[in-house]
């Protein structure tokens, strides 16, 4: 309809007002001329701006299928949050489990020191220094692995025996309980080997 329009009434319009108004085969004076001239040009503003109004918006109703791929875009948004929050927090354990197993290797150590002076029988056993080490390597425990740690530290249960060729009765004992203290640690850093 606006192709018609625009190729035949426009020109048509534009005719009409050059014969008659210009070339005047009809004798009109200027009055008429001027007033025809008037009301062909608004006729022809009238239909161009019809044919060039915009259209008068239909409400607007979204494709069912934009809403779908809205939704999975916005769930898969969230899954790759979710996954960046569990590698975050992935790292975070294994920083931590990594500073917690170096931090149980120097108690070990500090433990196979006083086993080791415990071998020596010239000296008298190095006790406090063992139970200042227990208690240390205890409340560590405690803050970083839980109470249950604790328990199984002080526990003796189902530790192997160990054959020792120290004679001294008080340095046996020392050695005894540093002995399966140590093997507690050292299970303990088995269990918190990185995955």
């Amino acid at each position: 309809m606006p192709l018609w329009l625009e190729r035949y009434v426009l020109p048509i319009c534009a005719t009409i007002v050059f014969g008659l108004c210009i070339l005047n085969p009809l004798k009109f004076d200027w009055r008429q001329r001027i007033a025809l001239i008037i009301a062909i040009s608004a006729f022809a503003y009238f239909i161009a701006h019809t044919i060039q109004r915009p259209k008068e918006l239909a409400p607007f109703t979204p494709d069912p299928k934009i809403a779908i791929l809205e939704q999975q875009i916005s769930s898969l948004r969230l899954q790759q949050e979710q996954l960046l929050s569990q590698q975050g927090e992935s790292e975070k354990a294994k920083k931590r489990r990594t500073e917690i197993r170096k931090r149980l290797g120097e108690f070990l150590g500090r433990g196979q020191q006083l086993m080791a002076l415990c071998s020596n029988e010239q000296v008298s056993p190095p006790l406090r220094e063992a139970n200042e080490w227990g208690e240390e390597t205890e409340k560590y425990l405690a803050q970083n692995l839980g109470p249950e740690y604790v328990a199984r530290f002080r526990s003796a249960a189902g530790m192997p025996l160990a054959a020792t060729s120290i004679v001294g009765l008080a340095h046996r004992n020392l050695w005894s309980a540093l002995n399966a203290r140590v093997y507690r640690l050292e299970q303990f850093l088995s269990e918190l080997r990185a995955p």
